[in-house]
């Protein structure tokens, strides 16, 4: 026999793996929760939220004093039900607040801060690289982020400036590393040993894990290690190795009500009814605590889906079709016709899509980056306008899309044919970092409040909480920024309490009304929305809004409403009106 057949017939003789760390999920937990109290857990924000385990930590601690401090890189409703349980001491995170429909103020978060929670807040990308360092066994990692944000003096234990080792001329910034005593991370499959496969979006990456002294493993589906190769080999997507894994649960549909996304377009898509059910819950103490009876308490991992229904989860798998957002409109064009002239705030984004369009073309931007809502409809408008112009840029997001290009249907830069629209899927450190740096860049952001200097403040007004700074303040460190603000009382102080990202390179403020300008470091009016000529009435409205001492811009220049044609394809994004808002007759 040849000797290649005796080598085939050794390589071939693949052995059970050893040690089997499979165990269900509530003794994996079990196991695991009285040495963890009191200690940093952190739950992972890649490829889909481990929900299902937070779950079982939920029921395993009733009747048990138990707090841990979290890390969570957005902190939304599935860190919103420990919060409400009264299980996080202390969370450390970029964003916190709700994100579906639409982005929202937690009651649960303020009441939570109002009765001593406290909230370590970080830009996403600096929180990543807390990680990154923790992974990597550095002590502190350079950042270009926080500096000259409120961050930078509310989190002097983990940041500083240090002179540069290496040019006594300059000063660098740097963070402490993080290391979670336990990670939390569901996969799409994952083999006895742990080993697993991740798929986009890649977010914080897998540097969380690493960091972490232990990980706790749930996944849809348990293959055998052959099958992990197989897919490793023919995937775009990740690998978590086993040999970091303590233990590792199937959970099918352990990231629900979130989305997951699988190897060729399978999955289930976000439970939006779902979680709108639960954001009503959170608006009181009282119903947050019938909510959580129901659908935890009174559950397990087992009879939790049989609650949901086969249908439910059927219809989630299904909107993960690449064509499902044709049904959609079709269903919901009634809504989206442009029949009615165009609201404040789609004026508002058309006006900023043009005005993206004019800076990209003049200064040669080759990269748009954009936050959620108002902010990203019209970075989505002015990519797809400057695209027809013949004009190549590429749209990016936090969470490491990049040259992608979203269809109708779903206003969420997290959808899913965002994913395989992408031309590049990188995590958040390469998207805020490594993109950002390495090309032309502008970032269209939204904000809770801007003072006169272009200082954004999303984070906190006085003890209310608001969002936080996912990667805002990281963007506005590196690019030019233009901020969409509804135009309201409160919104534009003279100086902001709370500095999340620096004036320094915000050169324009549209609102639903007006067009303010950097001019010698102050923003002034510049021009107005809308289809009215009332120039003086308008005029005198923003002054009464505006808590700084107006300075005009002569003449002011007019932005018109959007063609027809723009108006139906911009509603088209949002048919909900989750970001657009009510359209009156």
């Amino acid at each position: 026999m040849p000797l290649y057949r005796d080598l085939e017939e050794k390589i071939n003789k693949i052995p059970t793996p050893r040690p089997n760390k499979l165990l269900d999920l509530p003794s994996a937990i079990e196991q695991t929760l009285t040495s963890i109290v009191g200690k940093k857990l952190h739950f992972s924000c890649v490829s889909a939220l481990p929900y299902s385990a937070i779950r079982e930590i939920i029921r395993l601690s009733k009747g048990r004093d138990h707090q841990f401090e979290v890390i969570s890189l957005g902190s939304a409703s599935q860190i919103q039900m420990l919060v409400a349980q009264g299980l996080v001491s202390k969370l450390t995170t970029s964003y916190v607040g709700d994100v579906y429909p639409r982005p929202g103020i937690s009651p649960v978060f303020q009441r939570a801060v109002d009765e001593g929670l406290e909230i370590e807040q970080w830009s996403l990308m600096a929180l990543c690289l807390r990680l990154y360092a923790g992974a990597l066994g550095l002590n502190f990692i350079p950042t270009s982020s926080i500096l000259g944000s409120t961050m930078a003096s509310d989190n002097k234990k983990s940041f500083t400036v240090i002179p540069n080792p290496f040019d006594s001329t300059q000063r660098v910034a740097i963070i402490k590393e993080l290391i979670p005593d336990m990670s939390f991370f569901h996969a799409w499959v994952a083999d006895p040993l742990g080993n697993a496969l991740i798929f986009p979006p890649y977010s914080e990456n897998l540097w969380g894990c690493f960091a972490s002294k232990r990980v706790i493993l749930t996944t849809e589906k348990i293959v055998d290690t052959a099958r992990i190769r197989e897919l490793a080999n023919t995937n775009q997507c990740l690998t978590l190795p086993g040999g970091i894994v303590e233990s590792v649960s199937e959970s099918p549909f352990g990231g629900h009500p979130g989305s997951h996304y699988g190897p060729n377009g399978v999955g289930y898509d976000i439970d939006l009814d779902f979680l709108v059910s639960f954001r009503e819950a959170a608006k009181e103490s009282e119903k947050i605590s019938s909510w959580m009876e129901e659908w935890i308490y009174s559950t397990d991992s087992e009879s939790y889906l049989q609650k949901l229904g086969t249908s439910r989860l059927t219809a989630n798998r299904g909107r993960l079709d690449k064509a499902y957002w044709k049904w959609l409109v079709a269903e919901k064009e009634h809504m989206i016709k442009s029949d009615f002239p165009a609201t404040p705030i789609e004026s508002m984004i058309w006006s900023a899509t043009e005005l993206i369009k004019k800076r990209v073309k003049e200064s040669d931007y080759s990269t748009i980056l954009a936050g959620q809502g108002a902010s990203n409809l019209a970075a989505w408008l002015a990519a797809y306008s400057l695209h027809e112009d013949g004009h190549n840029v590429n749209l990016l997001a936090e969470v490491g899309f990049y040259g992608y290009l979203p269809k109708p249907a779903s206003p969420y830069i997290f959808e899913y044919n965002n994913v395989y629209s992408s031309t590049t899927i990188v995590d958040s450190i390469m998207a805020l970092g490594a993109i950002l740096q390495s090309t032309k860049s502008i970032g269209v952001l939204g904000a809770g409040q801007i003072d006169h200097h272009g200082n954004i403040n999303s984070t906190r007004i006085e003890n209310f909480i608001l969002f936080g700074s996912g990667g805002a303040n990281d963007v506005g460190v590196k690019a030019e920024i233009i901020v969409l603000l509804p135009l309201k009382p409160g919104r534009f102080p003279e100086e902001v309490s709370y500095i999340t990202v620096p004036g320094t390179n915000v050169t324009t403020c549209i609102t639903t009304e007006a067009i303010f300008e950097k001019k010698n470091g102050r923003l002034v009016l510049s021009g107005y929305t809308g289809d009215s000529t009332n120039e003086d009435q308008i005029v005198g409205h923003i002054k009464e809004i505006v808590g700084w001492d107006l300075e005009i811009n002569h003449p002011l220049v007019h932005f018109e409403p959007p063609s027809s044609t723009w108006l139906q394809f911009l509603r088209s994004f949002d048919p909900n009106r989750f970001f657009l808002g009510r359209l009156e007759p």
